[in-house]
């Protein structure tokens, strides 16, 4: 019975320990996707000069969500 015991602990960790190694990596993925968008997008941008502050005042999520926040709250 302790033996069994041992052995379904065992099993439960390595279950854990796949689930998570596979969903860090998916999830660093998605994010090194985003940045390397967003880095491609700025330095389109940046060659035209008129554009930097409206591309990041509608397309950098950081701003976006600032401003939103603010639209938010000064309408109310």
């Amino acid at each position: 019975m302790f033996i069994h015991r041992k052995k379904e602990k065992k099993n439960k960790e390595k279950e854990r320990f796949f689930f998570g190694y596979y969903f860090k990596n998916i999830y660093q993925y998605i994010i090194y996707i985003y940045i390397y968008i967003d880095i491609y997008n700025i330095l389109f941008y940046l060659k035209s000069y008129n554009f930097v502050l409206l591309y990041f005042k509608n397309n950098f999520l950081p701003t976006k969500i600032v401003y939103n926040y603010i639209i938010f709250y000064y309408s109310n």
